[in-house]
């Protein structure tokens, strides 16, 4: 075998590896976009469940996010409560 031939054969040999390492870099990102995918579920999922526990551990802030949602007027003890829960549900 001549130094051609080994040229040729090495140059096979790296176009191969290279393929072979696209398609590994190819599922690793989708993996990765997988996992990531699972991760904003699970923190979607646990932010409403707790806003959920929040509205139902007090009735009343359903009435006063609806209407501090829609622009009527609130008084000064339900503006704080209406600012808390958008504070804590816009925070998770």
């Amino acid at each position: 075998m001549n130094w051609q031939a080994i040229g040729v054969v090495a140059e096979i040999v790296g176009a191969v590896a290279v393929v072979a390492s696209l398609f590994y870099v190819g599922r690793q990102m989708k993996q990765t976009t997988l996992a990531i995918r699972g991760q904003t579920f699970e923190g979607l999922s646990s932010a409403t469940n707790e806003s959920t526990r929040l509205f139902l551990s007090d009735p009343q802030l359903i009435d006063i996010t609806k209407r501090g949602l829609s622009g009527r007027e609130l008084s000064p003890d339900e503006i704080s409560q209406y600012n808390l829960v958008i504070i804590i549900v816009s925070a998770k």
